[in-house]
């Protein structure tokens, strides 16, 4: 199975069978932010360690056999949702500082479905301007398919 273009049940199959663990498909997917992301500057921060731990957390209740929905897969979360002691800027350099002192309800809500939450991406920025859009700015005034396609040719999800 192809684990960069896996749909999210065949990723949930393979982890109840013990086709992959949980810590495998966390490493892969860090490994390929680590190779793409200084090209790509999709992401603000990657808790790497944070998400190995929960990955093998993960593999424990796989074990186990108590998983949740979403129990082992990883996931990035946009920067505009607050996560209980993680910097949260929403594309702002005037939250550059914030410390969130909770965590969203829908950032609790997938942890409690077994998420593992492994890196942040960038937020809303001026006038609804997304990381997808910013990236999309770079590909020298291509068209949204074409941006597409790149991104598909670099075997990343549109």
């Amino acid at each position: 199975m192809n684990l960069n273009f896996a749909t999210l049940a065949d990723l949930q199959k393979a982890l109840r069978d013990r086709d992959i663990s949980a810590t495998e498909l966390t490493q892969h997917y860090l490994t390929r932010i680590e190779a793409l992301d200084p090209a790509l500057n999709s992401f603000i921060s990657i808790q790497a360690e944070a998400a190995l731990d929960a990955a093998r957390r993960a593999d424990e209740c796989l074990a186990r056999g108590d998983a949740r929905p979403l129990t082992g897969i990883a996931i990035a979360q946009k920067d505009i949702f607050c996560l209980q002691g993680q910097r949260t800027t929403a594309g702002s350099k005037m939250l550059s500082d914030f410390i969130a002192p909770y965590t969203a309800t829908c950032s609790e809500k997938l942890a409690d479905a077994g998420a593992i939450p492994s890196d942040r991406e960038p937020g809303v920025l001026r006038r609804g301007q997304s990381g997808w859009t910013r990236w999309r700015a770079r590909c020298r005034g291509q068209t949204h398919w074409a941006a597409r396609s790149l991104r598909r040719q670099r075997g990343l999800r549109p």
